[in-house]
């Protein structure tokens, strides 16, 4: 663990590890809510929060098996929502933000977070599985669509795969 936390703080002398911090984006300290966070902690942050957001997300899941929609509209939707801030700690919370509403993302950040409300509104308020499960399905992929934006070419790998299929 110490040679990982070595190549990401010794950054004068590691070009890999300025890379991945560019990247990343947490070279910049004004942009860094908790600069004094070392790479172990911002991991270990991460990793709780993913794993938190998972189990949510999965407990969601079951609930639907169960047509239970309450309960898998606010444990899923909490799940995205807390999976999606465990990549604060890795960025910032202010860098991360930014990230989110550049022109490449925000129309995938807004239909997310929209049909991340309107999954809890479909399942809490109108208790209506089709919407609810319409939704999520919108939600979803809207997630997996926002995580590709920060690969690069995915989305156009994706875009070619799909067109050849359909053609």
């Amino acid at each position: 663990m110490d040679s990982i936390r070595n190549a990401f703080t010794d950054v004068e002398k590691s070009d890999t590890a300025q890379i991945v911090g560019n990247v990343l984006g947490t070279n910049k300290e004004e942009d860094s809510c908790c600069p004094s966070m070392d790479w172990s902690t911002r991991l270990q942050g991460f990793a709780f929060c993913f794993g938190i957001g998972l189990i949510l997300s999965l407990g969601g899941s079951i609930n639907i098996f169960l047509m239970n929609y309450p309960a898998f509209a606010i444990l899923y939707s909490l799940g995205t929502i807390v999976s999606l801030c465990s990549s604060m700690f890795l960025r910032g919370p202010i860098a991360q933000l930014k990230s989110m509403v550049e022109p490449t993302r925000a129309i995938t950040t807004a239909v997310m977070l929209t049909f991340t409300v309107l999954t809890i509104v479909a399942g809490l308020v109108l208790k209506n599985g089709v919407l609810c499960i319409l939704f999520f399905v919108i939600q979803y992929l809207s997630c997996i669509w926002y995580m590709l934006s920060y690969i690069p070419f995915a989305r156009d790998a994706v875009k070619k795969c799909f067109g050849n299929c359909i053609n």
